[in-house]
């Protein structure tokens, strides 16, 4: 999900918060937030990135004890848009973001997304 808006004809900019399960090593939810940014250089193709906290990620699959993140992400698609007039701006959206985090202790945790998003 995605909160935010248009500041130009070809930027958009907001924040993005998450809400993700570790299957295996957690059964409670981990969360966090993202500011991102993303560029339409033409048409409905965009590239994104972003930065951001996270809470709640399990240091292993062996271990339940959790960290505090931060990382990032970034990311291309294309957007469908849905109408034509001005004063709508329904669109669907196709992508894919590679998301890469660091945790107080343990490695790196990284994840390629695919996804469809809904915008209007």
């Amino acid at each position: 999900m995605f909160i935010g808006g248009a500041i130009g004809p070809h930027v958009k900019f907001g924040v993005a918060p998450t809400l993700t399960g570790y299957g295996q090593a957690k059964r409670v939810p981990s969360g966090g937030l993202d500011v991102i940014g993303a560029v339409y250089p033409w048409r409905g193709l965009y590239a994104r990135g972003g930065f951001g906290l996270t809470l709640g990620i399990p240091e292993s699959i062996a271990v339940k004890t959790t960290g505090g993140g931060f990382g990032g992400l970034f990311g291309a698609g294309w957007e469908f848009h849905l109408n034509r007039k001005p004063d709508r701006n329904g669109s669907i959206g196709l992508g894919v973001d590679y998301d890469i985090r660091r945790i107080s202790r343990g490695p790196v945790r990284h994840s390629l997304f695919f996804g469809v998003c809904f915008s209007w």
